[in-house]
């Protein structure tokens, strides 16, 4: 499918092929589109005439941009240092997600003025699967030993029955950074544990659930 074809490319430029763009920046146009016709294999077919079609309309996808900053900026110091001067503050969120490359930028544009903030929650890192490395977090205070921490550990959104819950579930991480989360909420309702068949039991039983809360407590639709 599109979609896995997509996530494969991604995979591919980030962990199996990293020195692609070198072929994307060096080699012609028709050396590329050969290479494209001669693959036999499909993730060779998919990859090569992907890189063909890229450089047939002159575009760059989001790595590429990335990947060939960090090669000119490799090339050409007196550009580095240009974007190293006049970007005066980085600040990157959703820290836990960033894969190898994002943190590499992130660290070659703040060579210069060192003013740097990341916020992110390692016990929240999803995106394995496309590149992301949770050692880019737990390792953060190491690479940038002057970085002062500071734990938001208060919810204000849920109550402390499933701050607890969820405090049980993430001390299980492994190499996490030590946090407690509460909040000012007060205790609230038991958890309820509902095992659906498939996805539309589930939805149907969640929409079922607002329509009772609403009807028979009169909880308003906003505060669910």
């Amino acid at each position: 499918t599109f979609g896995r074809a997509r996530d494969m490319l991604e995979i591919m430029k980030l962990k199996e092929r990293p020195d692609y763009y070198r072929d994307l920046l060096a080699m012609p146009l028709a050396s590329l589109r050969e290479k494209y016709e001669q693959a036999t294999d499909v993730r060779d077919i998919i990859f090569y005439g992907y890189l063909y079609q890229e450089k047939k309309c002159f575009a760059f996808d989001y790595n590429d941009l990335i990947v060939v900053v960090l090669y000119i900026f490799g090339q050409h110091p007196d550009i580095r240092l240009k974007w190293q001067k006049r970007l005066e503050y980085v600040m990157v969120d959703e820290f836990q997600d960033i894969d190898k490359l994002q943190y590499e930028l992130m660290s070659v544009l703040v060579g210069y003025h060192k003013n740097l903030f990341v916020v992110g929650d390692s016990d929240q890192s999803i995106y394995a699967f496309r590149g992301a490395d949770i050692r880019n977090i737990q390792d953060f205070e190491e690479d940038f030993p002057n970085a002062k921490t500071i734990l938001l550990e208060q919810n204000y959104r849920s109550t402390q029955t499933i701050l607890d819950a969820a405090n049980a579930v993430i001390s299980h991480n492994e190499g996490r950074k030590p946090k407690k989360l509460w909040t000012a909420v007060g205790k609230g309702e038991p958890i309820v544990g509902y095992a659906a068949d498939n996805a539309q039991q589930e939805a149907v039983w969640v929409a079922s659930e607002i329509a009772r809360l609403h009807a028979e407590d009169g909880v308003a639709y906003s505060d669910m």
